[in-house]
């Protein structure tokens, strides 16, 4: 049995057995055919490291144990990543989103590997469920530490064909709903003389578009509003932040840009890793927006 005691030494055993492998076999091999062996051993070393650390689930550092985070819209696509992210940093996460399934499953994932999670499904812009579900939390966990208001929609279309149904059911999902649930929060949140909010916007709510009137007004409106709440939370310990990601692969994005080279695309994850860094950021340190743009795209 070998034991790897670093990455140095790995790589070491690695070339050894190798070249074992060669000898053995009476193979010559060239350098570049060796260091290509060498390669793909490494790679798959590191995927094993990676699979092993998301099905232990739990982070050994656990910097957000005993917090308490909503999500929204954390059924799928970047509220599931969040969600699952900050669960394994050892919070109690309430997964929140209208399809009752999709949230469920989140929740049993997050339980399956030892966290703490429920579920409840909420309309966003229904202001007596989101009150509803703020209370449930209350009584669940006694607090809220982070929101994460991620639920959203997107559908795309010129000027000339935009419906005022498609106009008032993004703006009150994209903006009504980031307002109610953050009024809900709040409150509680002045009391404890704390908390975090991340409103989750769009590289569309920094720049406009062809067939993006709707959705990028939506966006730019989530980010005058963090920059509101950062404003007025300042003075009472609560921070609010944006994150305005580019092209990630969804089933959102994919609805509405079905030729996309999901290669090239940012996965959820991505985002969910900028959420925690936020949220274990001392509280003497506030980034108010972050940018995360395709390198690929």
């Amino acid at each position: 049995m070998i034991i790897i005691i670093n990455y140095r030494d790995f790589l070491t055993s690695i070339y050894l057995f190798v070249i074992l492998e060669t000898t053995i076999n009476n193979v010559k091999l060239s350098t570049i055919s060796i260091i290509k062996k060498i390669s793909e051993k490494t790679f798959l070393f590191m995927e094993l490291q990676r699979y092993k650390k998301n099905q232990i689930g739990v982070c050994s550092n656990m910097r957000l144990k005993d917090q308490v985070s909503i999500v929204t819209g954390g059924g799928r696509g970047i509220g599931r990543a969040i969600a699952l992210a900050f669960a394994k940093e050892g919070a109690d996460v309430a997964v929140i989103a209208r399809t009752q399934s999709e949230i469920e499953s989140v929740a049993q994932e997050i339980n399956d590997f030892g966290g703490k999670a429920i579920a409840i499904k909420t309309d966003v812009t229904d202001e007596s469920q989101v009150e509803r579900m703020v209370k449930t939390v209350i009584d669940r966990f006694g607090k809220i530490d982070t929101l994460v208001n991620n639920a959203g929609y997107a559908k795309h279309a010129y000027i000339q064909d935009i419906s005022n149904d498609l106009w008032d059911t993004t703006m009150n999902i994209n903006l009504r709903g980031i307002m109610l649930c953050t009024r809900a929060v709040y409150k509680y949140m002045l009391e404890q003389k704390n908390g975090y909010i991340i409103n989750i916007s769009s590289g569309a709510g920094k720049h406009g578009s062809s067939q993006y009137a709707t959705y990028s007004t939506s966006k730019f409106g989530v980010i005058g509003f963090t920059e509101s709440l950062s404003s007025e939370g300042r003075r009472h310990g609560i921070k609010a932040s944006v994150i305005c990601p580019g092209p990630v692969a969804t089933k959102m994005r994919a609805s509405n840009h079905p030729d996309d080279d999901i290669s090239k695309l940012m996965q959820p994850e991505d985002i969910a890793d900028v959420a925690v860094f936020l949220v274990t950021q001392p509280q003497r340190a506030y980034i108010q927006e972050v940018v995360v743009s395709a390198f690929l795209f």
